[in-house]
């Protein structure tokens, strides 16, 4: 973006993104739509509606991989689970040797209109009965529901909103994007958060106002920095000693070095 300009970096991101939607090899289309909320986090909402838009719509058209002997599989495990649902007197029948042999107590289920008491050692399935009173329940609550709020409303959103509204305040932060990392590194740089809670009229239970703080200490700083300058410090406060600032102080030293040497020398 600084080298070729914001728009160069849009369009080559764009036809990026989009070259990988279309590419043959499965896991990278895979790899594509698994990460494209991450792009969309990261530019915006501004951005990620223009540049995202051709490449989640070729992800939504793409042509399903699963072969048939798997939606089949698939299919027979939600029939069954259809048909427990539904009709669990069945699959009740088949596990009482099972339950009895766990609790000593089988299950007696029953589809009949009449409520039924359960045994003292045993139990029994909601009847027909019961299922009619939550059906005519949930409808009731469906009629009263139109009624009180008024006739439901459509809104058409991208799937990765959740069907909620876009607010520039939902984005991606630079505190949101480092948490991760304090977290993990949380051991090593020493996160502090301090949440101070204000109270009207000193009373417990209302809260007037909340103030939060968070941040890391300067454990390098502290522990590393700050010692190795004050030991630079002390140590330049012992040459500045020899540093007087009199001419005849280093003319002496000068004389004094050189006494030494022809002492050395001789």
């Amino acid at each position: 973006s600084v080298i070729g300009g914001g728009e160069r970096f849009s369009n080559e991101l764009k036809q990026t993104l989009l070259a990988l939607a279309c590419d043959q090899v499965i896991p990278i289309r895979w790899t594509v739509a698994a990460g494209l909320h991450e792009v969309l986090t990261t530019l915006g909402r501004s951005h990620s509606s223009m540049l995202l838009k051709d490449t989640f719509i070729h992800l939504l058209q793409d042509s399903p991989e699963v072969s048939k002997p798997m939606l089949l599989g698939m299919g027979l495990l939600a029939l069954l689970c259809f048909g427990l649902g539904l009709l669990p007197t069945f699959i009740v029948r088949l596990l009482a040797p099972v339950t009895n042999a766990l609790t000593g107590a089988v299950a007696q289920p029953s589809l009949s209109l009449v409520p039924l008491t359960a045994p003292s050692r045993g139990g029994n399935l909601a009847p027909l009965s019961v299922l009619g009173l939550l059906i005519a329940l949930g409808v009731l609550a469906l009629l009263l529901g139109r009624l009180i709020g008024g006739p439901g409303r459509s809104r058409v959103s991208p799937p990765w909103v959740c069907g909620i509204e876009l607010e520039p305040s939902m984005q991606y932060s630079a505190t949101a994007l480092a948490k991760p990392v304090r977290i993990i590194f949380r051991g090593l740089i020493r996160p502090y958060r301090e949440i101070e809670r204000q109270h009207k009229s000193g009373v417990a239970y209302f809260v007037s106002g909340v103030s939060y703080e968070a941040g890391v200490h300067p454990i390098y700083e502290r522990y590393f920095y700050n010692p190795a300058v004050r030991m630079l410090l002390m140590l330049a406060n012992q040459v500045r000693l020899l540093q007087t600032g009199s001419l005849r102080m280093y003319l002496s030293y000068m004389f004094a070095t050189l006494v030494i040497v022809l002492l050395l020398t001789r």
